[in-house]
């Protein structure tokens, strides 16, 4: 049976010590292991001060879900910075469903509740569920016939970020044979809190909704013992606006493109977080390097729903692969906290998680390889190839551009509700950037004189 057990809440995380691990990314002027009497001032910009500063402003906006309200006010805050470093802004739009409300609660026959988080998408159906009959199902199938049920089950132990992963699309397919009238997953993971997964707007689900894997043996009991009870879901989500923001430097033929998402499930401080404030380093560093690039910056919404806000800039005005020289993209997760999983919970490390990947085109894997030298998970570069890249790396390569790098991972808080400072701090994500930078200084000196890398 998967393991439960308390989780570490961000306060008691806290008082465990992270706030001293914070607190330990501003002392002496936020200095990291980067800084000499050689330093020069540019590399101040990638200080753990610095961009401890930009990591509490984005936590500090709320849950950046696509089109609310911290997301638009993540897109203009991005916006502001790069009119006033000299950048041309673009505001790109497109409608995307509003998501903001994700409670659901499962009511039992003898009138108890258990709260559980709606899974996204939310069609045009009654918000409850007739009362009916729970089922539970493993990889062998439903225990007796599912048919107009409930179905609960627990996935694997892992760390969990899409409807589309296999072992969380088995389950979606068996409750669809099965005819199942909804589905409710327990994706047990290392935080022991309910998982949000990304998915593909264009696809059908089933009604489904999300338990927390650490008071989950009340739904797994009830759910054993075919007990009945009523779904409650939220109503059919209506479309708003949302919107990526480009910054663009024209200076010569050749060309750099940045891109980061900025739009998840949560607050995204460890998620996004490190994306964002990492972008905006770099954005007022290429402000005077390297001169002769022209370069395209681009923050994305839409990363939850299927990368919706990528695949529309990638559909429509994002340059072209033969226009572009190089393309750096900072996706999720590559600068989180590492944390010890234990008994009682989660417990947290000064260090980085190294469950982190950096991809790369050909072309550039030597140059990645020295560029983040020593950064676990990192410095062990893989060769990009559209079916092994993840997010918004993948619709890239898809599209064919040549010298890519990417990073992405998935955190031990990824798409959980907790996934606020106590997971990141510009002390982990300092040498990161650092190594984005020494990235994009050789990769632009050598196309220089060399076009094709």
């Amino acid at each position: 049976m998967p393991r439960e057990g308390p989780y570490i809440s961000r306060r008691h995380a806290m008082a465990l010590g992270v706030a001293g691990m914070t607190a330990a990314a501003t002392k002496n002027g936020g200095t990291t292991g980067y800084q000499t009497d050689e330093t020069p001032p540019d590399k101040t910009i990638f200080s753990a001060t610095a961009l401890q500063h930009d990591l509490e402003t984005f936590d500090g906006f709320g849950i950046h879900r696509t089109g609310s309200a911290a997301d638009q006010a993540t897109g203009e805050w991005m916006a502001e910075l790069w009119d006033e470093l000299g950048y041309r802004v673009e505001r790109q739009t497109f409608t995307a469903p509003n998501y903001d409300t994700i409670d659901a609660k499962l009511t039992l026959s003898d009138g108890s509740s258990i709260d559980l988080l709606a899974q996204p998408p939310f069609y045009d159906m009654p918000a409850d569920t007739p009362e009916t009959e729970l089922v539970y199902a493993n990889v062998g199938g439903p225990r007796t016939d599912a048919s107009g049920a409930i179905l609960v089950t627990d996935t694997a132990f892992a760390r969990h970020s899409s409807v589309g992963e296999p072992q969380i699309a088995f389950f979606v397919d068996m409750a669809r044979q099965c005819q199942a009238t909804a589905l409710v997953l327990i994706p047990n993971g290392p935080s022991g809190r309910g998982t949000l997964l990304n998915i593909n707007p264009s696809t059908d689900y089933p009604r489904m909704a999300i338990a927390h894997p650490n008071e989950a043996g009340p739904l797994r009991s009830a759910a054993i013992s075919n007990e009945t009870a009523r779904l409650t879901t939220p109503p059919p989500a209506i479309e708003r606006s949302a919107q990526n923001i480009i910054g663009t430097l024209d200076r010569g033929p050749k060309r750099l493109v940045v891109s980061t998402p900025i739009s998840g499930w949560t607050h995204c401080a460890a998620e996004r977080g490190p994306g964002v404030a990492t972008i905006r380093a770099i954005s007022r560093w290429l402000c005077d390097h390297p001169t002769n690039y022209s370069i395209t910056l681009c923050a994305t919404s839409g990363h939850e729903l299927g990368g919706m806000g990528m695949k529309h800039w990638l559909d429509t005005n994002a340059p072209s692969p033969i226009d572009t020289d190089f393309w750096v993209h900072l996706g999720a997760g590559w600068a989180a906290r590492n944390w010890h999983e234990t008994p009682v919970g989660l417990l947290p490390m000064t260090s980085s998680d190294p469950q982190r990947y950096l991809m790369a085109s050909d072309s550039a894997v030597i140059m990645a390889n020295e560029a983040f030298r020593g950064l676990g998970g990192l410095a062990d570069v893989y060769p990009l190839r559209v079916q092994d890249a993840a997010g918004e790396l993948r619709d890239i390569a898809e599209h064919r551009y040549n010298n890519v790098v990417g990073a992405f991972a998935a955190h031990k808080l990824h798409h959980v509700m907790d996934d606020r400072m106590n997971a990141v701090s510009g002390e982990l994500l300092s040498p990161v950037a650092n190594g984005f930078r020494s990235l994009i200084a050789m990769a632009t000196d050598t196309l220089l004189s060399d076009r094709a890398l």
